[in-house]
Order: structure tokens, then C-alpha cells, then sequence
């Protein structure tokens, strides 16, 4: 190599031409194969991007059938709620058989804004459901007219010249009474009225299953009133 230099130290011009020549060479081979690397990257890149495209749009498709399923399952379940619920209000309805003087329980306070008309229905849709519910075994009927009629005494206990003394022994026997008066009424829906005071009213026991339902769901609800002091119990 060193013997083809010239006298003043260049190179010949055919070797300047060949090194020239494979400078080239090897700046295109660089050049190819970079532009190569990046299209194959680009391509990966692409092709990576459509797949996560893909991925959302089917994960995205399927929350969206998740949703609307769901969206149809609830109007189902809450169309069987509203059917039921129209279902039990018949049937309540056609067992308490009201009359105008069941009504009146709508003017007197119970507990807080609650009124006695309200505070007995909760206690009879209470009632009704714990019987279903835990296969209690008592009467529908009986409960549920019983239940209504428990607080049947008809007079605002929070004024003191409007009853007796002691409301919480002596009403039981009032709504008795009234009730004796302008309904036929059962042992059991008897027994449901006079005891669901127990044991406030020691004597007066609860003699079947009705009864001590009543007594439990009366004091539930009374407790939810006084507390809460809403106006409806969401039975």
C-alpha cells in the first residue's frame, strides 16, 4: 500500500477512486438497512397499535353488552318488585276490608311526623314479610288484619285529656274494643291486639305465631320512627 503513494505523499487517483467506490458502498449498506429498521419498526408499531385498538374496542363491546344486560336484568327485577308489591297491596287490601273509621288513624300522630295509619301499615307490610320471608307459618289474613288493627284506638295520645293515663298500658284494650265494635275478629287477631304491648303488658301474653310477630315488628318500627323520624317505614 505504502508503495503506491506518490513521491508527495497522495494516493493515485485509481485508488482514490476505488476507496471512494466503497465508501459508498458501505454508506448505502447503512443507509438500506437503516431504512429497513425503521420500516420493520413502523410496521410493529402499527401492527401492535391495531391489536390494542382491537383489544379496547372488544373490551369496550363487551362492557357495553355488560351494561345493557345488566340495564334489562334490573327493569326485569324491577317490574317482578312492582307486580309483587301490586299483588301484596291487593291482597292487603282485600283482607283488611278498611272502612271509613280505619281511615281516621291517618289524623293522629304516632311517632315523630309519623302518623297511626302509617305506622300500622309499616307494621302489617313488616309483619307480612318476615312470615314469607322466614317461613314462619302463620296465617296470612289473621296477621295482617291483626296487625293493622293494633293501634286501632283512635284518639292523638300526645294530648293528655283525650285518653287515660298510661297509653302505653291502656291502649291495647281501647283498639280492642274499637275494633270488637265494628269488625268480626278472630281469637288470634284478638290475641294480636290485646298482647302486642307484651311484655309492658305483663299479662297479656302472645299466644301464637301471629301475635309474637306483631309484637316484634311493632317495636321495630316504633324504634325506627322515634330515631329516625322519617316519614314512611321502607318495608
Amino acid at each position: 500500500f505504502f508503495c503506491g503513494l506518490r513521491a508527495d505523499g497522495r494516493l493515485p487517483d485509481r485508488l482514490n477512486v476505488k476507496l471512494e467506490t466503497t465508501m459508498k458502498a458501505i454508506d448505502s449498506q447503512i443507509s438500506e438497512r437503516y431504512d429497513a429498521w425503521i420500516e420493520n419498526t413502523r410496521q410493529n408499531l402499527s401492527e401492535g397499535l391495531k391489536t390494542l385498538k382491537g383489544k379496547i374496542f372488544l373490551e369496550e363491546f363487551r362492557e357495553r353488552r355488560m351494561k345493557h344486560a345488566l340495564s334489562r336484568q334490573k327493569g326485569r327485577i324491577r317490574n317482578e318488585i312492582d307486580e309483587k308489591r301490586t299483588i301484596r297491596d291487593q291482597k292487603t287490601s282485600s283482607w283488611l276490608n278498611l272502612t271509613e273509621e280505619a281511615q281516621l288513624m291517618k289524623r293522629f300522630i304516632q311517632h315523630g311526623r309519623i302518623s297511626t295509619f302509617e305506622h300500622v301499615l309499616s307494621v302489617t307490610r313488616l309483619s307480612f314479610y318476615l312470615n314469607r320471608r322466614l317461613h314462619l307459618g302463620a296465617s296470612d289474613s289473621e296477621l295482617v288484619r291483626g296487625a293493622f288493627l293494633h293501634d286501632f284506638y283512635l284518639y292523638d295520645w300526645h294530648i293528655s285529656d283525650s285518653h287515660e293515663r298510661l297509653h302505653g298500658f291502656h291502649h291495647p284494650s281501647v283498639a280492642l274494643k274499637n275494633a270488637m265494635r265494628l269488625y268480626t275478629l278472630s281469637p288470634v287477631e284478638q290475641n294480636i291486639i290485646q298482647s302486642h304491648m307484651w311484655p309492658l303488658t305483663l299479662f297479656s301474653l302472645p299466644k301464637c305465631r301471629a301475635a309474637v310477630i306483631v309484637c316484634l315488628t311493632d317495636k321495630i318500627c316504633s324504634t325506627y320512627e322515634t330515631l329516625v323520624r322519617s316519614n314512611h317505614f321502607p318495608c
